[in-house]
Parts: structure tokens; sequence; C-alpha cells
């Protein structure tokens, strides 16, 4: 009997062994990753709001849209002469197919030549070839050559009687994969 036992002892003993050595197995796992192509953008016109007046006593504003439509409120007028308007225009370029975010500064300063008198462009929207006007825009790099322009539009704010002269400042554009 003893030696019954024993040998159930040992099968016993052995399945244990033999299920031990079972449960650890290795799997051959591939690993990789993808490097995307880096975003660029290009100013291809700056915005520019042209040339206009201001009544001494009324203030006002000078929009430009992102379709390059420019309007006037109140006491601004516009003018033909030059410098003309421009929309601020840009071209992307990027990995094809993929999306990108456009993140627009909420407001823009320019000052005149003297440094001492500003204005305030606010209200600013960008429109992508593929996607809505919005101040958080989006767009869609084409397929195969991986790149979309987009536009950015905006308000002027004039005040009554802003000092006449030439104003300028600068703004960041920024673009980033979704």
């Amino acid at each position: 009997m003893k030696k019954t036992l024993m040998i159930i002892a040992a099968v016993i003993m052995m399945a244990g062994i033999s299920i031990k050595s079972m449960a650890q197995v290795t799997e051959n796992t591939d690993a990789g990753a993808k490097i995307l192509t880096a975003l660029s953008i290009a100013e291809d016109l700056p915005m520019h709001f042209g040339t206009m007046g201001v009544l001494a006593g009324t203030g006002g504003t000078c929009v430009v849209t992102t379709a390059g439509i420019r309007s006037a409120t109140a006491g601004v007028t516009l003018s033909a002469l030059a410098p003309l308007f421009s929309l601020a225009t840009y071209t992307v370029t990027g990995e094809p197919d993929y999306t990108y975010a456009i993140t627009l500064p909420s407001t823009i300063t320019v000052t005149h030549t003297n440094t001492i008198n500003t204005m305030t462009i606010g209200t600013l929207l960008a429109k992508s070839t593929s996607g809505t006007e919005s101040h958080t825009a989006t767009g869609t790099l084409a397929s195969i050559v991986g790149t979309e322009s987009f536009t950015v539009g905006g308000t002027l704010t004039v005040t009554a009687g802003q000092l006449a002269g030439v104003y300028a400042g600068t703004f960041n554009v920024t673009v980033a994969y979704n």
C-alpha cells in the first residue's frame, strides 16, 4: 500500500510540474512606430486692413472676412488708396490625409509708428479649404501632396479721432496635428 501511495504521489507531482511548465509560453510580437512628416506653415499674404478714415467724433470697425470681403461700420470709411487690404493667407504642409488644428491669438495689437497709439484686432477667424470658419478651425491635408491653404480674417477697432498714420504689429498662428 505504501508503494501504491508513493506511485500516486509521484504521478500527482509530475502532473503538477507538467502543468506549471505549460503555464508559461513565449510569443514573438511585432513592434513599430511611425514618424509623421513635420508640419510647416508659410505665410502667403499678410493681414492688412488697407487704408481708411475715421470721423473725429465717431469710431467704428473695419472687418476683413475669411472670404476676403472688407467692410466698415459706424465712423470708419474705406478708401481705395494704397496700401490696399489683404486677407492673411497661409499654406500648411505635412502628412497627407491628416487633420490639423489652427490656433489664433485672442487679439492682436497694432502700434502707430510713434509707438504710443494702438488699435486692436479681435474676432479672429480662420477657414481652411476643407473646413468651416471658426476661431479654432481645423483642416485636412490633401491626399498625396499633403498641403492645404487657410485664411485668417478679423475686426480692427478704430477709436473716434484715431491718430492718422501707419500702424503695424505681428502675431503668431500655430498649426498642430489633431
